[in-house]
C-alpha cells in the first residue's frame, strides 16, 4: 500500500525550488518518482523532466503527492503529437464538416443550393434544346433564302423564263449542308472553350461534346 499524508499541512517544492506551505487533502497518496511514473503510465525520465521544468511539485524529500501532481501535469503539460492530438484533429475536422453540411442544408431548404444531379440534368436538357434549335436553322431558312434570291432576280428585270431556270439551279440541300456545318463548327468551338475553363463550364463542355457526337 502506498503511504498517505494525513496531516493538514505539508511542504511542497514547486517551480524554481521555492518551498511553500500548502493545505493537503487527507489520504492523498505520496509516491516515489518511480511509483508516480507507473501511476501515469510514463517513463521515469518523463517524470524527472516534468519536475526539473517545474510542471509538477514535490515534497522536500523528493516524493510526489499524486492528486496534486496529476492536476499540475494536466494543466502544465502540452500533449505531444500522438493519438490524443490525432483524435483532437479528427474531431475538429468532423465538427467543421458537420457545420458545412448544416450550412448546405439551410441553403438547400432556402433554394440557394440545388442538388448537383438536378443541375446536371437541367443543364443537359437546356443544352440539347439549344443544339436542336441551332441545327434546325438551315432547314427552316434555306427555302426562305432561295425565295429572297428569286425575288431579287425578278426585280432587276430578268425575263421570267430565266428567273425560273436560275431558281431551279439553286441547290437547297447544298445550302443546308453548308449552314449545318458552320453551326456545328461554332458549337464545337464553344464546347472546347467550356472545357478549358474548368469546374461547371467544363461539365457544360462535356455535355456539348456528348450532344454533338
Amino acid at each position: 500500500m502506498l503511504p498517505t499524508r494525513d496531516t493538514h499541512r505539508t511542504e511542497i517544492r514547486v517551480a524554481g525550488g521555492r518551498a511553500v506551505r500548502r493545505e493537503a487533502r487527507n489520504h492523498m497518496a505520496l509516491m516515489s518518482q518511480r511509483q508516480y511514473a507507473a501511476h501515469r503510465g510514463v517513463a521515469r525520465s518523463a517524470v524527472q523532466r516534468a519536475i526539473n521544468e517545474g510542471r509538477i511539485s514535490t515534497t522536500p524529500d523528493g516524493r510526489i503527492e499524486s492528486g496534486l501532481a496529476d492536476a499540475e501535469w494536466e494543466r502544465n503539460t502540452i500533449a505531444p503529437e500522438g493519438d490524443g492530438s490525432k483524435l483532437l484533429r479528427a474531431r475538429t475536422i468532423y465538427m467543421v464538416s458537420k457545420a458545412r453540411l448544416a450550412d448546405m442544408q439551410v441553403k438547400k431548404l432556402s433554394g440557394d443550393l440545388l442538388p448537383a444531379a438536378e443541375v446536371k440534368i437541367a443543364a443537359f436538357n437546356a443544352s440539347r434544346r439549344i443544339r436542336d434549335a441551332c441545327m434546325n436553322i438551315p432547314t427552316r431558312c434555306c427555302g426562305a433564302v432561295a425565295a429572297e434570291i428569286r425575288t431579287a432576280i425578278e426585280e432587276i428585270g430578268i425575263p421570267g423564263e430565266m428567273v425560273v431556270n436560275m431558281s431551279a439551279r439553286l441547290n437547297l440541300a447544298a445550302m443546308e449542308t453548308i449552314l449545318s456545318g458552320e453551326i456545328r463548327t461554332v458549337l464545337n468551338v464553344l464546347s472546347d472553350s467550356f472545357e478549358k475553363e474548368g469546374s461547371i463550364a467544363e461539365s457544360m463542355g462535356r455535355m456539348w461534346k456528348k450532344l454533338l457526337s
